[in-house]
């Protein structure tokens, strides 16, 4: 149970050598959440690179605005150096603060390990995980303290043993952040690393950040051998850790989140590897609605990086709708679409853009039209030389589709197809489906045959597999830009 005003958790109490310290009043069990704290004052990486002198000073300003007991309270905290310095307004920044997440009220502490009645709460200073020595030292330069920690202070021997646990700890994530290539003796050695690593934590009762790290560690290996399966349930359990540690609102736990269920450029950790997941039509960051499209003119900052008075895209975008009516009108040809949510749009083009000729366009067909930007009267304004796509599906087909994809799909290092048959024995056989006995047997059942038809298109195809995040220039249809999947293409 978390720590209330009617049932104190902890108290300060003054400990001989350290000062007022916090010190539980009863039991508190792992991963409980000890206080919420409420920042002074909040900032961001980019305020802190500042020189010191000049973050001395916009903190004072800052403060002075705050009122007296806001400002009181601030200048009571520890600082390392003397009351006249002009750096110690960054002094005491540094020294006090606690990352925030997605809710900037407050910053959440939990318990990582089993706290028992009369124990000393403490946090730890450092990431890293250092010798004694080295540890100390680190310490006494950067917070001006001795530490006299169980751990510090422990005899001799225990210190020795503790050393060698955190120097292989040292080693096992270092040889873990390399990329290796993902061979599999590469993987196997990988989770053996990260088993004893495990061991080694449990014995020295290290919990925390490492933990999920190292399972987070476990889903990178599986993922670069393709086994989204067991991926995710790794990667699952690292952010079910990731929450009890750190609260359900802390940035580390809402990467982790988007980690697992979604691809994003930075977060994807094999994407070097030529590995790939799956685009979500649903997200609307991509694939938006009409509400959702940039207005002509505005350059949101959602799609577009300004400098100066140039705007340049920031990442792929497009619109997925389907046809309801067809203009064909002088000069050009006015197409009535609606989009996934059934809001209408209207999209006019030249003739000459649809190379199949106006008698194939039908009603009820689905088109993607990359880069679109909306007017206010709902017309879709699109760019030279018009990427625009029509398909031989519905909107629902194509949704239906992605759905099923993003269910089974896994890189494959063989072209099966969804029966089961290699490219080599079938040429039609579309190599984008996971390559399982649940695909083989249970998924066929389910309408793969249909997908597969739609899938030897290959702008569909590589419409799944577009690194959407990730811009270096527009492309069009036939798409040749698209995250490399060893048989996609080939």
């Amino acid at each position: 149970m978390a720590s209330t005003p009617e049932q104190p958790a902890y108290t300060i109490k003054s400990i001989e050598g350290k000062g007022k310290s916090l010190v539980a009043l009863r039991k508190i069990p792992q991963f409980t959440p000890i206080f919420k704290d409420t920042p002074i004052i909040r900032g961001g990486r980019q305020e802190l690179a500042k020189e010191p002198s000049v973050l001395h000073g916009e903190i004072a300003e800052v403060l002075d605005q705050l009122g007296e007991a806001k400002k009181k309270a601030f200048t009571s905290l520890h600082s390392t150096e003397p009351l006249d310095s002009p750096t110690r307004n960054v002094n005491i920044v540094k020294l006090n603060s606690l990352p925030l997440g997605f809710a900037p009220d407050c910053s959440e502490v939990y318990s990582v390990n089993d706290i028992e009645a009369g124990q000393e709460i403490t946090i730890s200073y450092l990431r890293s995980y250092l010798p004694c020595k080295k540890r100390r030292k680190k310490l006494r330069q950067a917070f001006a303290f001795e530490c006299s920690c169980a751990t510090c202070s422990a005899p001799d021997d225990q210190k020795a043993a503790t050393d060698r646990g955190f120097k292989f700890i040292e080693s096992c994530l270092e040889a873990n952040r390399r990329r290796e290539i993902p061979t599999t003796d590469a993987a196997r050695e990988l989770l053996i690393r990260v088993l004893n690593a495990y061991e080694v934590c449990v014995e020295l009762g290290l919990q925390g950040r490492l933990m999920y790290t190292l399972r987070l560690d476990v889903a990178d290996a599986f993922l670069s051998h393709s086994d989204l399966a067991r991926a995710r349930v790794a990667a699952k359990r690292a952010h079910q850790y990731a929450t009890w540690c750190e609260g359900p609102d802390r940035l580390t736990r809402a990467a982790l989140r988007h980690w697992i269920w979604r691809w994003i450029q930075y977060e994807l950790p094999c994407q070097e590897w030529s590995r790939a997941l799956i685009a979500d039509f649903s997200d609307t960051a991509y694939f938006p609605t009409r509400e959702g499209l940039p207005r002509v003119g505005q350059s949101p900052s959602g799609f577009y990086a300004k400098n100066g008075l140039l705007a340049t895209p920031r990442k792929h975008w497009c619109l997925l709708a389907e046809i309801t009516a067809i203009e064909p009108l002088d000069k050009h040809i006015s197409l009535r679409v609606v989009d996934r949510l059934g809001n209408p749009l209207i999209i006019d083009m030249p003739p000459s853009t649809l190379s199949e000729g106006l008698s194939t366009v039908a009603r009820g067909q689905a088109v993607i039209v990359m880069y679109p930007e909306i007017s206010d009267d709902n017309v879709v304004m699109l760019i030279q030389p018009y990427p625009i796509k029509r398909t031989q599906m519905s909107l629902a087909d194509l949704l239906k589709l992605n759905e099923t994809v993003r269910k089974y799909y896994t890189p494959a290092r063989r072209p099966w197809s969804a029966r089961g048959a290699t490219s080599d024995a079938n040429p039609q056989a579309n190599p984008i489906f996971v390559q399982t006995q649940e695909c083989q047997v249970v998924g066929w059942n389910k309408g793969h045959d249909k997908d597969c038809g739609f899938l030897l298109d290959d702008d569909i195809k590589r419409l799944h597999l577009l690194e959407w995040p990730v811009f270096e220039s527009k492309v069009g249809f036939p798409l040749e830009h698209f995250l490399g999947d060893p048989q996609i293409g080939s």
